[in-house]
């Protein structure tokens, strides 16, 4: 445990150690200085919750990589060129690929429009 800087009176400093550097059990299984706990559950505890950027699930961070891979496999078909696509891999597609394969080229205002109807069901980041 290193001392976190405050200014504790002699008198205080027992009071101060049990509020703010006991350790305390997380339900990840990890033991976190009590000062610390909210930040370790909002940032790198493995049972935090994340949302899909693809399904907007909530998942644990614990098993957020492997639903990532699962959910961004899956296909949808392409509202500009009717390909089947897969998730993961839409923004790329729509943005290079599609407008390169698409035999009539649309304008960058109705590109952009159907871009941002898949947006509504998928977020792209």
């Amino acid at each position: 445990m290193e001392g976190c800087g405050a200014v504790v009176p002699k008198a205080s400093l027992e009071t101060h150690m049990q509020e703010m550097h006991s350790l305390v059990p997380c339900s990840c299984g990890k033991t976190v200085e009590k000062s610390k706990i909210s930040r370790h559950k909002e940032r790198s505890c493995k049972d935090r919750l994340r949302s899909c950027r693809f399904c907007e699930m909530k998942i644990a961070a614990r098993e957020y990589r492997a639903h990532l891979e699962y959910c961004g496999s899956r296909t949808t078909v392409c509202p500009r060129c009717k390909q089947r696509v897969r998730l993961n891999l839409f923004r790329k597609h729509y943005e290079s690929q599609c407008g390169k394969s698409h035999n009539s080229p649309r304008s960058g205002a109705e590109s952009a429009s159907i871009f941002e109807k898949m947006s509504d069901f998928f977020s792209f980041s």
